[in-house]
Order: C-alpha cells, then sequence, then structure tokens
C-alpha cells in the first residue's frame, strides 16, 4: 500500500504521521528498532519546521520594515510634490510641477512597486535639483534620504526571501525520507507479519484518510464515534 506524501504537506501533518507511525510500531516489540528510526525523523521534522518559521518570521520582519520605510519616501513624495505645485504658482503646465510630476504625478509613483518607485524618486530629486531657483526646502534632501532607506530595506527583503531556498530545499528531502521510510517500514511488518494487510493499514495508513468507525452497537442512530486524530484545521492549512 506504501502510502506517499505529496511535496506541500505541512510539518505539522508530517509530525503527527510520525507520531501514528511510532504510536502502532511501539504497540509489537518486535519493531523497536525502526520505532528508534521514526523518533528520529520526529525529531528531524521538529527542527526543520522551526528553522523554515525562523526564515518566515525573518521575511515578514523584513517586508514590514520595507513598508514603513516605504510610507515614508510616499510621504516625502507628497510633499516635493506639493512644493513644487506652489512653486509652479499651482499651474500644472509649469515648471518645476510640470518636469517633475506632469507625467507621472506623485499618486501614481506612490502606487508602484519599491524598484519603480524609487527610479523615480531619484529621478525627481535629480531633477529638482536643476530648479536652483527654486527654493525647495527640505523637501528634495528629505526624499533623498526616504529613497535611501527604502532602497536598504528592500534589498535586506530580498536578501530574507534568499534565506527560504535552503528551507525548501531541505523540506522536500524531508519528505523524500519520511516516504522512504513508510516504505521500508511497510516491508518489515509484512517480514514479520506475512499477509497482514490489516495491520500495515492499522499502522500507516494516514489517519486523515480513516473511515469513520460508524455508530457503536446498540447506539443505532447516535452520531458516529469519531476517531480521535481527525485532523483540526491547521493540520489541512499546507506549507511550500
Amino acid at each position: 500500500m506504501s502510502y506517499r506524501f505529496e511535496s506541500g504537506t505541512s510539518y505539522t501533518r508530517l509530525r503527527r504521521y510520525a507520531a501514528q507511525a511510532i504510536g502502532g510500531l511501539k504497540a509489537r516489540k518486535v519493531f523497536e528498532p525502526i520505532v528508534t528510526t521514526w523518533f528520529a525523523l520526529k525529531q528531524r521534522i521538529a527542527k526543520e519546521r522551526e528553522v523554515r518559521e525562523q526564515a518566515d518570521d525573518a521575511v515578514l520582519e523584513a517586508s514590514t520594515a520595507a513598508r514603513v520605510e516605504d510610507a515614508d519616501n510616499d510621504n516625502a513624495l507628497t510633499d516635493v510634490s506639493a512644493k513644487s505645485w506652489e512653486l509652479s504658482d499651482k499651474d500644472a503646465s509649469k515648471d518645476p510641477h510640470a518636469t517633475l510630476f506632469g507625467k507621472l504625478p506623485a499618486k501614481r509613483v506612490k502606487g508602484f512597486g519599491p524598484g519603480r518607485a524609487l527610479e523615480e524618486s531619484d529621478r525627481i530629486v535629480k531633477d529638482g535639483r536643476r530648479f536652483s531657483e527654486h527654493d525647495f526646502g527640505t523637501t528634495l534632501d528629505t526624499l533623498e534620504g526616504t529613497s535611501r532607506g527604502l532602497d536598504l530595506a528592500y534589498k535586506a527583503f530580498e536578501a530574507t526571501e534568499d534565506g527560504l531556498f535552503e528551507p525548501r530545499k531541505t523540506k522536500k528531502a524531508l519528505i523524500r525520507a519520511v516516504n522512504d521510510l513508510i516504505a521500508i517500514t511497510e516491508a518489515a511488518i509484512l517480514t514479520q507479519f506475512p499477509g497482514r494487510d490489516d495491520i500495515v493499514s492499522a499502522i500507516l495508513k494516514p489517519w486523515f484518510e480513516r473511515k469513520q468507525s460508524g455508530t457503536s452497537k446498540g447506539t443505532a442512530g447516535e452520531d458516529p464515534t469519531l476517531d480521535p486524530l481527525t485532523p483540526d484545521v491547521d493540520d489541512r492549512i499546507d506549507e511550500a
């Protein structure tokens, strides 16, 4: 029967399956050696899940930091736009507003992703410096500073995303290891108990694929007795 897990299986499901296998194998002393192997694999699942969660947290922290820098950059863009509008006598066809925001209003630039927003912010600062006859006050300096902050934050975010590569690769290897051990365990069971597919099923058929036990004797019409390991919400969530 050799059950096999798909590549998107969650760590929670893998850990619970290992616990299921350990429990079933412990019921027969002859399987003690393979119980040890399953226990080691269960520990590996827990360890690799912790590494993956730390990598996921790093991505979330970095992306949130970048959102803060992006908010500051958007605010600085608004200030430069307002100042250039004032310096142009509130006439969009006049400079410096026409040059700085004539083709791309600040509202549109703020809707861009970090890469394009940085590109436009740099252009606005560079072009704004050319209008030396106009006093932009500190708005251009502020925009230049927030652009650099956003640039650094976005690069840090990209680095944390790159950090997910190794955990994803090791998870694929982990799932292969689980599948291989399932096959080895099935062979070991049938070696000790030839033809006993029922024992193989009792130990290795995943709890989430078991049929409900149905109504108990003498309780016709009542709800069936549920498997104590009925999948919960967390268990059904797959992780990439």
